[in-house]
């Protein structure tokens, strides 16, 4: 399958490995415009530029010049793993298989910026990550794949975050591993709840 990602700083790469691992063709990498390989957070550019992955860093991804750029490139699926721009419907429609997004909170409880920082706040005991189809709404899409890890009442967002990140690859391969066997079975958000 022809993947097209986009992502930011480790959590990025991690996930493009990942995807690689599982044999799957990275046709692209989408990275925030102006990030350098060699400075903190040029992790995902580094490795793309690295495995001779086309690399974009495009100021406004949602650009009708890029949207032809990228559907040249004929992705089958997008993924999104720290990605900050939001993307509209011509980019979603880029692809057939659509675009997957990994979010750091439980939906629809804590759509939005910054979910692993506002369970903190609020003393949750457990953070729920969650891999969503991108959708026009905010964090709005079916949910496919959900990790869940219990949080000390000690434990820094930083601590928090890297034990996130770290799930985040695992959860991409599970959700293409089911996508390939035909079992992956998205899930709606229950409206109610957000």
């Amino acid at each position: 399958m022809k993947v097209l990602i986009g992502g930011h700083k480790q959590r990025g790469k991690d996930c493009l490995e990942a995807v690689l691992r599982k044999g799957h063709d990275v046709v692209g990498v989408l990275a925030h415009p102006g990030v350098i390989p060699s400075e903190s957070g040029g992790e995902l550019v580094a490795e793309a530029l690295r495995r001779k992955v086309p690399l974009f860093q495009p100021t406004d991804v949602n650009d009708p010049d890029v949207l032809a750029t990228l559907q040249k490139f004929s992705p089958d699926l997008i993924v999104l793993s720290g990605y900050s721009q939001i993307v509209r419907a011509e980019f979603l429609q880029l692809a057939p298989k659509g675009c997957w997004n990994l979010h750091g909170g439980k939906l629809p409880e804590y759509r939005g910026s910054s979910p692993m920082n506002w369970a903190l706040i609020n003393g949750d005991q457990e953070i729920t990550l969650s891999l969503v189809q991108v959708s026009q709404g905010v964090d709005t899409g079916e949910i496919l794949v959900e990790r869940s890890f219990p949080v000390g009442t000690d434990e820094t967002i930083t601590q928090v975050q890297e034990r996130a990140y770290s799930l985040f690859p695992e959860m991409i391969t599970e959700a293409l591993d089911r996508l390939d066997a035909g079992t992956l079975e998205p899930r709606h958000q229950d409206e109610s709840r957000a």
